[in-house]
């Protein structure tokens, strides 16, 4: 149960962090504006757009390791992601935090995470350290998964793929908080959440 609720957890915060403006910003070109604490950030796919390909490339990995049994070198990614996550989003709200705060210019929403921010990242960090460390200490040996194309992961991955040239015309066919952004900002969520539902669809983890 732990391990599931990192590995959705992982999801989530790569969802929004990651993923949201990878696509976004292949799909939307220079009206998307993006950034990250520490000065990352850009329009469409300038900037530091450069860092989102091997950063989406990373947590496929980690997911799919997680999904398919956490078996080396799981831990070591499940870590080298949370902690370096937890420390930027604490130095962010220590430093600026009336600045610190989450931005949807699409969903008009401008919410502070000065206080929030770190007690969820810090926690998440906290409870993926406690999983690693009993899981290592256990000794136990999982099992490899086996990757299985199983008909809903086929249906799941043509539909991931359609999505693309939907989110094109929906983010080019009005301003930014047009109802067609709005869609396609949901677009890119579900695509997310069935790209997790692939890589998680083999077997349930324990």
């Amino acid at each position: 149960m732990t391990l599931r609720v990192l590995l959705w957890l992982t999801a989530l915060f790569s969802g929004v962090i990651v993923w949201l403006p990878l696509v976004r910003g292949a799909t939307q070109g220079d009206a998307y504006h993006w950034a990250l604490a520490g000065g990352i950030g850009g329009s469409g796919i300038g900037g530091s757009y450069w860092m989102l390909p091997p950063a989406a490339a990373l947590v496929f990995y980690l997911l799919y390791l997680g999904w398919r049994g956490a078996r080396t070198p799981f831990h070591v990614l499940l870590l080298a992601f949370h902690l370096p996550l937890a420390a930027a989003v604490t130095y962010a709200a220590r430093t600026d935090p009336a600045g610190f705060r989450f931005e949807g210019a699409t969903l008009g929403v401008s919410v502070p995470l000065a206080t929030i921010g770190p007690l969820i990242f810090l926690g998440t960090a906290a409870l993926a350290i406690l999983w690693a460390v009993r899981d290592l200490r256990s000794g136990s040996r999982r099992e490899r998964v086996p990757w299985v194309w199983t008909k809903a992961s086929r249906v799941r991955a043509a539909i991931v793929v359609l999505l693309v040239p939907l989110e094109v015309i929906l983010f080019h066919a009005g301003g930014l908080q047009s109802v067609p952004n709005l869609i396609g900002v949901g677009a890119v969520g579900w695509q997310w959440i069935l790209i997790n539902r692939i890589l998680a669809g083999s077997r349930e983890v324990g």
